[in-house]
């Protein structure tokens, strides 16, 4: 019983001291030790490991939904806008995994992004939907707005769709789901988004 509290000890200690030193910065190794803790794969995790893997905390993850910077409305006709990383709030799952001496500890990973706007001018006339960005991770990518809807992967995006809403084009929503659950981290995202409408 007291090694099991002198170990339970040590990761408490540890993991409160790498949240702040090990915060947005994921090794590969991290990622990849991620992956396999959450598909089932066996493997044999040391007190760093453990530290690694649970060193995010809930104030770093309300930090990171504080700091989100909302975009402006975009209007049907108007310029090309551009959302960055900043402009979309991380969506997190925490789960709890076995350790040694029975311990369970909890791992908090990304699994995407998500952001929303107002649209304004969809009249009922045909619109022109024109979504393309790139990011540093590999994410399915889905766009949506009243009866308008469309899908894209990978690394690169580029959804160019023509569609009559009828006026249903009110409030867009986006969401990057993530191939596979990682660690938080700094990844960019670059994004452009432009509405238009067919001139007569």
């Amino acid at each position: 019983m007291k090694n099991i509290t002198s170990v339970m000890l040590l990761l408490m200690s540890v993991g409160t001291d790498a949240a702040a030193s090990n915060a947005d910065t994921p090794l590969q190794r991290d990622v990849d030790l991620l992956s396999d803790v959450l598909s089932g794969v066996p493997v044999e995790l040391s007190l760093q490991d453990i530290n690694t893997l649970s060193s995010i905390s809930e104030a770093q993850i309300l930090s990171a939904a504080r700091s989100v910077v909302r975009p402006e409305p975009v209007y049907i006709g108007g310029a090309r806008y551009t959302l960055e990383r900043s402009n979309f709030t991380p969506i997190y799952e925490t789960r709890f995994f076995k350790a040694p001496f029975g311990i369970k500890f909890p791992i908090t990973f990304l699994t995407g992004l998500e952001t929303s706007f107002a649209v304004d001018g969809d009249l009922g006339q045909d619109l022109f939907f024109d979504i393309g960005g790139r990011s540093s991770m590999s994410m399915t990518l889905s766009a949506s707005c009243g009866s308008f809807s469309a899908t894209d992967s990978g690394s690169k995006w580029l959804i160019s769709k023509k569609q009559n809403t009828k006026g249903s084009c009110k409030h867009m929503r986006l969401k990057f789901s993530l191939d596979k659950p990682t660690l938080p981290n700094n990844f960019a995202v670059n994004l452009n988004i432009m509405i238009s409408e067919q001139l007569n």
